[in-house]
C-alpha cells in the first residue's frame, strides 16, 4: 500500500501505518469526535461553554466515553508496546494523521473553537452520487403523488417499531406515497399498516429519491441530513441510536451494546 484513509471512529488504528511508515489521513464520516475536551463530545447535549467548569465537564465526558472504548484501547496500547511505538496516550491526537483530518460537517454546524490543528479541515458534504450501492429500485411504481421517503440509515436500521409507526402515520393520509428503505436487518413482513402504494426496499438510490421527495423521515445521521439539506427537503428526525445526542445531562454513558437497540 502507498497510503491509507482511515475513519476517525476506529480509535488507535493509526498505529498501524505509523509502525509501517505508510502515509495516512483521517476522515470523520459521521460527526467528528473532539477528544480534547475543548468542545462537548457530540453524544452529549451540552452547550458549548469555555468556563473552567465546562472544560472539566467535557474532559470528564471524554474519560467516561473512553471507558466504552476500553476493549479497543487495550488492544491499541498492547500493539504499540509490541511494535515499540512510544505513544503519549494523554495526547488526544497521538495516533491521528499529521497530514490531514477531514470532516464533512460544515464549519457553520460546529461549535466555534480555535483549538483545532491546522490539518483539521471542514469539507462540507462528501456525497457526489458516486460509489453508491447499486439499487434496483422500481421507479415504475412511483405514482407522482407527493413522496415521503423514510430511512433509518445503513447500520442501526432494524427497528420494526419505528418503520411501523411511520407507516401508520402515512397510511390514513390519501394522496401521498411512502418509500421505506429498511436495510438488511428487517423483513418487510414485520412492518404493520403499510399503505397500499408503499414501496419497501432493502436499500434505495437515496439522493435520486430525495430529489423527488416532499419529506424525508430520517434517523438524523449526518449523511442523510446533509443530503436532504442539499436537496432542500424538509425532515422529520427520529434519532434511534448513536447518531444523535442521546444522553441527558447528568446521566452516565450506557454500555455500547445498549446503543444498538435492534440487537436487543
Amino acid at each position: 500500500m502507498d497510503a491509507l484513509v482511515l475513519d476517525q471512529v476506529d480509535y488507535g488504528l493509526g498505529l498501524v501505518p505509523m509502525h509501517l511508515g505508510i502515509p495516512y489521513v483521517h476522515i470523520s464520516n459521521a460527526l467528528h469526535l473532539d477528544y480534547s475536551g475543548n468542545t462537548p463530545l457530540c453524544i452529549f447535549d451540552w452547550q458549548h461553554e469555555t468556563t473552567s467548569e465546562a472544560l472539566a465537564r467535557n474532559q470528564a465526558g471524554v474519560r467516561e466515553f473512553m471507558q466504552v472504548y476500553e476493549p479497543v484501547t487495550s488492544v491499541a496500547h498492547a500493539y504499540a508496546a509490541e511494535v515499540g511505538l512510544d505513544i503519549d496516550w494523554t495526547d488526544p491526537l497521538a495516533t491521528m494523521s499529521e497530514l490531514a483530518w477531514l470532516t464533512q460537517t460544515p464549519k457553520e454546524f460546529d461549535f466555534e473553537s480555535p483549538h483545532w490543528p491546522s490539518r483539521f479541515h471542514y469539507t462540507g458534504p462528501f456525497h457526489d452520487g458516486l460509489g453508491r450501492i447499486k439499487s434496483d429500485f422500481p421507479w415504475d411504481r412511483l405514482t407522482g403523488e407527493p413522496l415521503v421517503y423514510a430511512s433509518m440509515g445503513t447500520l442501526l436500521n432494524g427497528l420494526e417499531s419505528v418503520f411501523s409507526a411511520i407507516a401508520r402515520a402515512v397510511e390514513p393520509r390519501p394522496g401521498m406515497q411512502l418509500v421505506l428503505s429498511i436495510g438488511d436487518n428487517l423483513d418487510s413482513k414485520q412492518i404493520s399498516s403499510l399503505p397500499a402504494n408503499c414501496i419497501v426496499v432493502k436499500n434505495a438510490p437515496q439522493v435520486e429519491l430525495l430529489k423527488r421527495s416532499a419529506l424525508c423521515i430520517t434517523h438524523a445521521g449526518l449523511n442523510t441530513t446533509l443530503e436532504a439539506l442539499t436537496q432542500g427537503v424538509p425532515m422529520v428526525a427520529i434519532p434511534v441510536s448513536i447518531d444523535q445526542p442521546v444522553l441527558p445531562r447528568g446521566s452516565r454513558i450506557r454500555k455500547l451494546e445498549h446503543m444498538y437497540p435492534y440487537k436487543r
